[in-house]
């Protein structure tokens, strides 16, 4: 399954991305049985590769480009 989520630049800056991801894990992926969730980013994004990193996400993998990050799941999260 593939998800895809930007924040319009309009709305950026205001925390919407680390209150809605939890709340994502939470009430979509944990019920699912979801255990681990990816995602890329370009490595440019600092800014979202520092949030994503705060929300738990690790570097798996590294391109000249881009992070693959990893967060493993657990029913306690959100």
């Amino acid at each position: 399954m593939l998800i895809g989520a930007d924040i319009a630049p309009q709305h950026q800056g205001r925390r919407i991305a680390s209150e809605a991801y939890p709340k994502f894990v939470q009430q979509v992926l944990i019920p699912w049985g979801i255990t681990e969730l990816e995602l890329r980013v370009l490595k440019k994004n600092e800014v979202a590769t520092k949030l994503y990193k705060n929300l738990g996400f690790v570097i798996d993998e590294e391109t000249s480009s881009d992070y693959h990050m990893i967060m493993s799941i657990h029913k306690d999260e959100g």
